[in-house]
């Protein structure tokens, strides 16, 4: 049954990704060819834009994504890996320790890693993660980054989870690199600003 789900709803996004009319909207300066070239790379991203991010990164060579490991995540974990992608499991609350060592080895060795910074349990737009930790110790940039799509419907889950529909107009928004302090706390504060910025801009 989770074979069939998967495959359908890989499908899905397939069909909903070539049917949209996509916009990207990168810093000054910094070009759509040097972002699927980034290496040692966080890429982060809110949780409900999670059904939008797939295919955003299918360019990059060596890409992990970080997926909880619960029954729902597997769904995910087997969609990703479908679409090249390598997984590292776990989260805030399963196994924080293990995904830590994992991601930062991969960094380590020049991998990208895509992390929904609230996820898996929120609170929807607050960073519940070491990852400006995670940065420093595997010297990674972090670049935030945000999308839209107009055709839409909003779950009424804790991140009110968008679910993109087919045949309309796309956004993706890449935010300038975050400079890291020495202050972690105004760190996060500053991620969580720049993403929910990111976030406002519509398609």
């Amino acid at each position: 049954m989770k074979q069939i789900l998967t495959s359908l709803l890989k499908s899905y996004l397939k069909f909903v990704y070539y049917t949209t009319s996509w916009k990207y909207s990168m810093p000054s300066g910094y070009s759509l060819q040097e972002f699927d070239q980034e290496t040692r790379t966080i890429f982060t991203f809110w949780h409900n834009r999670l059904a939008l991010a797939p295919y955003i990164f299918t360019k990059h060579k060596d890409i992990y994504a970080l997926v909880s490991p619960h029954s729902d995540g597997q769904i995910i974990s087997n969609i990703l890996m479908k679409m090249g992608y390598k997984i590292i499991e776990g989260s805030t609350h399963r196994n924080p320790l293990l995904a830590t060592r994992k991601i930062i080895a991969a960094l380590t060795r020049g991998s990208n890693i895509a992390i929904t910074p609230d996820g898996p349990r929120g609170p929807k737009y607050k960073i519940n993660s070491n990852i400006i930790g995670i940065a420093k110790i595997a010297k990674a940039k972090i670049i935030p980054l945000s999308f839209n799509i107009k055709y839409n419907i909003r779950f009424n889950s804790w991140d009110s989870f968008i679910l993109p529909l087919p045949f309309g107009r796309g956004i993706v928004v890449v935010g300038d690199a975050l400079i890291l302090s020495d202050n972690d706390a105004l760190s996060m504060q500053e991620l969580e600003s720049r993403l929910n910025q990111l976030s406002q801009n519509e398609a």
